[in-house]
């Protein structure tokens, strides 16, 4: 970025406003990650370090949750049961910004309810960009996400923050061979740069272009895959069908956790936004270094993670590099005719019932079964059939089955998953 031309003058220009009516600052905060990034090892670590015992020092003189915390070690790990049950004790009666309700669906098919603020969000984007950048991005590229939020109804702000950032919003609720078509043609029509969406849904994307001939996207400069584990053999696939590179990213705002992969393909995490560590039983553990308002230290992220302590980066980075990801993977539901949601749908479509603890969506080629543990009180299937008439505009299956307050089906070393198709690679034979 050391030339700009006048695109990307007006592209940076477009986040400064992002950043002036916002409140963020995206731009400085991208600029201290990279300066940190080229530390040497034993200054980032010391920085982390030190970031944290400010933390905690905030922590214990301004929330309830913390107020008998003297030292990290002795922190209690943080799990979404925990934050929703201690909600308010995590916010810092200090804090006098502005703080931004955000809401996180998880893979246990509980939301989560959590608050940001200006800096944990500039730090969050500043981690995307990071990414961004990585697979060709400049100032004002226009950037396709295809994810869950696509759907979601957006007020002015949202409307007008993805406008200013040049961001152009694709469902995975709907992918249907109809519908990728359109997507297709959209892409190529808006000159896409950037595609930034679900490896799963990238995935069946990849699919339908592969089977259909070879599609060329003449803008695209390259792919990054977020949300879910980008396994070797979709990362091929996602190449093969668009021609371009594609590079993970890997995030948990909750717990302020960025990773970026560099064009030698190492996944670095951005210690300098998370404090972080790894269980006897390979858990990541992360403190948000950057959000003074709702403080969430020690928390468990549902992921398991191995680094790798040797390897020295190319790209001169001195951010950890995370060797492997395991256990986190959304699926897509697909019935009999073809057509296909991504499972964060179902995610969306439960999350403002009080009455739903937990779901989970279990499917072959001729049912859809829907797991709901609620209140037995509450667990009028009338009450639930709503639901499945909204299922049934988008997918096809002989029967649909409510099953209340019944086990849920757990994976071996993986977080919970709340859709899982029954005869897919024998998923049953690593049930525990």
């Amino acid at each position: 970025m050391n030339k700009f031309n006048l695109f990307s003058l007006i592209g940076y220009a477009r986040i400064l406003l992002i950043d002036f009516f916002g409140g963020t600052s995206i731009i400085s905060t991208l600029k201290r990650f990279k300066h940190e990034s080229l530390l040497p090892i034993d200054d980032l670590q010391k920085l982390s370090k030190e970031r944290l015992n400010k933390l905690l020092s905030i922590a214990k003189s301004s929330t309830i949750f913390y107020k008998n915390a003297n030292h990290y070690e002795s922190l209690t790990v943080l799990d979404k049961a925990t934050i929703r049950q201690n909600h308010d004790d995590l916010i810092s009666r200090d804090f006098k910004q502005k703080m931004y309700p955000k809401s996180t669906g998880g893979s246990t098919g509980i939301p989560l309810n959590y608050l940001t603020t200006p800096a944990s969000r500039s730090a969050m984007w500043a981690g995307i960009l990071m990414a961004w950048e990585v697979a060709g991005y400049k100032w004002g590229d226009k950037v396709a996400f295809i994810a869950g939020t696509s759907i979601v109804k957006s007020n002015f702000k949202h409307k007008l923050f993805y406008s200013l950032f040049n961001i152009e919003v694709y469902s995975v609720y709907d992918l249907s061979d109809k519908n990728i078509e359109n997507y297709i043609c959209r892409l190529n029509k808006s000159k896409v740069a950037i595609i930034y969406g679900y490896a799963s849904a990238l995935g069946h994307i990849a699919n339908y272009i592969l089977r259909h001939g070879p599609i060329e996207f003449p803008n695209l400069k390259g792919i990054v895959c977020t949300a879910e584990v980008l396994t070797e053999n979709t990362r091929h696939l996602i190449q093969t069908a668009f021609f371009v590179p594609v590079y993970n990213q890997y995030g948990c705002n909750e717990a302020g956790v960025s990773a970026y992969e560099c064009k030698y393909h190492h996944l670095h995490l951005i210690s300098s936004r998370s404090y972080y560590e790894v269980d006897m039983d390979q858990h990541l553990l992360s403190t948000d270094l950057t959000n003074h308002g709702f403080i969430v230290m020690k928390y468990k992220t549902g992921d398991m993670i191995e680094f790798d302590d040797t390897a020295v980066c190319e790209c001169k980075s001195n951010y950890p590099i995370i060797k492997h990801i395991m256990g986190r993977t959304c699926d897509i539901v697909t019935d009999y005719e073809g057509h296909s949601l991504h499972s964060c749908f179902f995610n969306i479509l439960f999350r403002d019932d009080k009455s739903i603890k937990q779901f989970q969506i279990i499917f072959s080629d001729t049912t859809l079964k829907i797991y709901l543990n609620v209140n037995p009180d509450l667990a009028v299937e009338a009450h639930y059939e709503k639901y499945i008439t909204e299922i049934k505009k988008h997918l096809h299956f002989d029967s649909y089955k409510l099953i209340f307050n019944a086990p849920f089906l757990k994976f071996e070393n993986a977080k919970h998953r709340y859709v899982i198709q029954e005869d897919q690679n024998k998923a049953y034979e690593n049930l525990v």
